[in-house]
């Protein structure tokens, strides 16, 4: 359940940083599973009753790649859900695109679906779990 918006309210303004607890396995889009989880964190800025910033740095490795995701570029789509609308990419990726949200009492946990594409034009897509 997304974080209430009566608690996003009481957080007033501050921000927390994340870390990965769980999430899928990397799988492409030719159903090619990866060996582990990403690793990395996600920070988040709340003001006003909503999400006011975003900051992800995860890296994951799949066919023995290592893929390095960034970005802080975000837009709000309602009080605990937000998209990251560019990312900035290192290694072997070209694009890719991740939408997220806040849960539990006080905006404890996030997470985060994600979807990149690398230079082979081979698409790689997941989810991750975090807790602050």
């Amino acid at each position: 359940k997304t974080t209430s918006a009566s608690d996003l309210t009481a957080l007033g303004s501050t921000s927390f940083t994340y870390n990965v607890i769980g999430g899928s396995l990397p799988t492409s889009s030719a159903g090619v599973l990866g060996a582990s989880i990403p690793t990395g964190t996600l920070t988040l800025g709340f003001s006003g009753g909503s999400v006011s910033s975003a900051s992800l740095n995860m890296s994951l490795n799949f066919n023995s790649t290592t893929y390095s995701i960034s970005s802080s570029s975000f837009s709000s789509i309602s009080p605990a859900t937000f998209r990251f609308t560019s990312m900035e990419t290192g290694g072997n990726v070209m694009s890719g695109s991740a939408q997220g949200f806040v849960a539990g009492s006080g905006a404890s946990h996030a997470g985060l679906g994600y979807s990149i594409e690398n230079a082979s034009y081979q698409k790689i897509a997941g989810s991750v779990a975090f807790k602050r």
